[in-house]
């Protein structure tokens, strides 16, 4: 769809924008969308390498108690390790999320985005 069609059936409400999660990340780890949102990706890896890594220090080292009743110390690593577990979905949506602003607002990105089939549009009426 040419971009001057997008943008008439955006201003009307009549587009949806569907963006591939794992295209639009492996588009902002390329760094097609800058320095900003590679860096944010880079610190979100960081920090589920080192949360992952600190729940199972804790789970290991600690005395591991699964009781309902005693909540030992080893549930923090617990926690910790499914906190880390979410981080990289949470960096999909978020790198989603980038592209389709980027595709709304920059018509050559826009282009960029459409031949490397990174979105599609679904028109309604």
């Amino acid at each position: 769809m040419e971009r001057a069609r997008f943008e008439n059936l955006w201003f009307t409400g009549n587009v949806r924008i569907i963006v591939d999660d794992k295209k639009a990340f492996v588009t902002v780890w390329k760094g097609h969308l800058g320095k900003g949102p590679k860096r944010k990706l880079i610190r979100g890896s960081l920090y589920t390498l080192i949360l992952a890594g600190l729940g199972i220090w804790i789970m290991t080292k600690a005395r591991f108690a699964l009781s309902p009743v005693e909540i030992g110390f080893s549930w923090w690593g617990a926690v910790l390790f499914v906190l880390a577990c979410g981080i990289p979905f949470l960096m999909k949506i978020s790198a989603s999320q980038t592209v389709k602003n980027r595709i709304i607002r920059e018509p050559e990105f826009y282009s960029l985005a459409q031949e490397q089939e990174v979105f599609g549009l679904e028109e309604y009426e």
